[in-house]
């Protein structure tokens, strides 16, 4: 798919903040300098429900925390095309813990404590340059990254704590792609590229 991020302000700095169901947002963008047309573009959230979770408002174990973090710096020159780095990083687990009361437990899931994550991350470049009048070549290159983790134990009838289940998948990517697009007509064009990929698990 083609991803694509909202350039920042290239005339004036601005600042937002914003707080909703599901998390609290701030954002900042900008101009380097006024006489430059590159702009930078920095957001950041974090989840709504971990903060009620820690100020003790939800119940226990009702929490999913999460965060992400994403960016988009652009970089025009008068000869060399358009460049752009972005990137985007996400974070998110859930921690169940049981309760060291056997009288307390309803169900057998009660007496499993668990962690569980999911994290991704991705961080590239792109390069767009005009040759000529009717053709246009873009190239991206990026490197991403996900982890998934779960951890689940179980408390014995002497409230000890053995580990039940454990697994754990890393995934990691890069991939280079460059497109060539020719205006043939107003109504027609021509496009050609190569895409690369390059993955690993463990």
């Amino acid at each position: 798919f083609d991803l694509h991020l909202s350039k920042g302000n290239n005339e004036k700095r601005e600042y937002s903040f914003q707080a909703g169901v599901l998390g609290l947002n701030a954002a900042v963008e900008g101009p380097f300098s006024k006489k430059y047309k590159g702009s930078y573009l920095i957001n950041y959230r974090y989840s709504t429900l971990e903060l009620l979770n820690k100020a003790g408002v939800l119940p226990d174990n009702a929490g999913t925390n999460f965060s992400d973090l994403s960016y988009n710096i652009y970089l025009p020159t008068s000869k060399l095309g358009n460049f752009s780095l972005f990137g985007f990083t996400g974070w998110s687990g859930q921690i169940f813990k049981a309760k060291m009361d056997s009288t307390k437990w309803e169900e057998s899931s009660d007496r499993h404590p668990f962690d569980f994550l999911s994290n991704t991350r991705m961080n590239g470049m792109t390069h767009s340059i005009s040759l000529g009048n009717k053709a246009t070549l873009k190239t991206a290159i990026g490197q991403s990254f996900t982890r998934t983790k779960y951890l689940e134990q179980y408390v014995e009838s002497n409230y000890s704590i053995t580990d039940n289940y454990k697994d754990q998948l890393d995934n990691s990517k890069f991939t280079a792609n460059t497109t060539l697009q020719y205006k043939l007509s107003n109504q027609l064009n021509f496009r050609a590229g190569i895409i690369m990929n390059w993955i690993s698990y463990n």
